[in-house]
């Protein structure tokens, strides 16, 4: 049972960062993480978009939940090979998700 349960926590993971990391290409909406940003900026109440100042703490979280995703992926990553390190691994990610010669997504 605990080996299900490990290999189901590992299939989940590897689901959440295949959704965070495809090229948008085409219709933006066909990204099930684009239609659920979309669909959590609505608010309920009024029908309408949230203010940006209403959106912001959802996005936020969202953002450091993706973080730790990552994170959690290079820590699995390495488990079955001792020469990886996971800081190797998160370089690597981050090399590729990022803009080259800053750690942040922004220049």
């Amino acid at each position: 049972m605990e080996q299900s349960c490990d290999a189901l926590d590992t299939d989940c993971l590897e689901l959440y960062v295949s959704l965070l990391d495809h090229d948008l290409k085409g219709d933006l909406f066909e990204s099930a993480v684009i239609g659920f940003l979309a669909a959590i900026a609505i608010d309920p109440v009024k029908g309408i978009l949230k203010e940006a100042y209403h959106f912001t703490p959802t996005l936020s979280g969202f953002i450091k939940i993706a973080q730790m995703l990552v994170i959690q992926t290079a820590v699995v990553g390495v488990r079955d090979v001792e020469s990886i390190q996971p800081a190797d691994l998160l370089n690597e990610m981050r090399m590729r998700f990022l803009i080259n010669g800053v750690r942040s997504p922004f220049s």
